[in-house]
């Protein structure tokens, strides 16, 4: 389970507090890891986090600061307390890698409507595998994306880990008719021709601009 946003990253006893709560509520085998959106800024911020957080060992820390701190990003990843992910706003193979050779995350999170689509991700894909580094696609939007992600891994050797939105927003549950759902901890690559996403044309037309 990954959790983050609203309050975590804002106050150093608060994050411990939280990130301590969740490990006891879910015990010390059940593999968890965070996302704090950038919001411990600095290297020396985050790297003394790093190591509060160190005893409830978790798996990676999103997003511990921004991806242009490549330095920090590096540092962070050499203290070895828990994995460092990122990317997940980085565009193109070219971002990605400046980010992958020189700031060499643990694991990179290109989004697929971000980052220029399935093709452009492939390419990150392979990228990624040549600096021997984990890709777990960013998916926190609709449906859409979410289908997408599953047919772009479903094609990669190695693609058996994605982010699985359990956001109540309408654009994720309600813009495809025909969400792909989340059952005990796996998702089915459907077996359709393209995407297989059918859309609610009635909530398009309810948000439509004019």
């Amino acid at each position: 389970m990954k959790f983050g946003g609203g309050i975590l990253g804002d106050d150093p006893d608060t994050d411990e507090a939280i990130v301590k709560a969740v490990r006891e509520q879910v015990g010390e085998d059940f593999e968890l890891q965070i996302d704090i959106a950038t919001k411990w800024r600095t290297y020396g911020h985050a790297a003394s986090m790093f190591q509060r957080l160190a005893p409830y060992h978790l798996n990676w820390i999103e997003e511990p600061v921004l991806a242009d701190d490549h330095q920090g990003y590096e540092k962070l990843s050499q203290m070895s307390l828990s994995k460092t992910a990122g990317g997940e706003s980085l565009t193109t193979r070219y971002e990605f890698r400046d980010f992958l050779q020189r700031a060499k995350p643990d694991i990179v999170q290109p989004d697929i409507t971000r980052c220029g689509g399935i093709t452009e991700m492939k390419k990150i894909y392979d990228l990624a595998q040549m600096n021997g580094t984990k890709l777990v696609p960013h998916g926190f939007s609709t449906g859409i994306l979410l289908a997408a992600t599953v047919q772009f891994l479903a094609a990669c050797e190695h693609g058996d880990l994605m982010e699985y939105s359990q956001s109540v927003s309408p654009l994720f549950h309600g813009l495809v008719k025909n969400l792909i759902p989340f059952e005990n901890g796996f998702v089915t690559v459907p077996d359709c021709v393209g995407l297989g996403v059918v859309l609610d044309e009635e909530m398009i037309e309810t948000y439509r601009m004019r």
